[in-house]
């Protein structure tokens, strides 16, 4: 990703399709095209923002197959979301235990 500035003195991220990640556009999850939404990260966590953009659809092929390869790469009932760092572009899974785990942290 390449950090650019937008006509608002922001910062913003393209990656390799071009797409825009400010902190008021939201991005759309590159494994099912859905538009991803503000999760507040906890106060408690190592990040330097306040929010990710996470990708909350259950029909998420990510998400769906994390599944089985959670269980088959650590033996553990869990899986991840795709989420995005808006203060500095990079993307990566973010862990859950349920369908809902951390859907109560998401906000406008």
């Amino acid at each position: 990703m390449t950090l650019t500035e937008n006509t608002q003195s922001t910062a913003a991220f393209h990656n390799e399709n071009e797409v825009t990640l400010t902190t008021e556009n939201a991005p759309r999850c590159k494994h099912c095209g859905e538009e991803m939404v503000k999760m507040a990260v906890p106060r408690e966590a190592n990040f330097n923002t306040a929010f990710f953009w996470v990708c909350f659809n259950d029909d998420c092929a990510y998400f769906k197959e994390g599944w089985a390869w959670m269980m088959e790469k650590y033996n553990v009932n869990a899986s991840y979301r795709h989420r995005i760092d808006p203060s500095n572009g990079q993307e990566g899974p973010l862990a859950v235990w349920s369908f809902d785990a951390l859907k109560d942290r998401i906000f406008n």
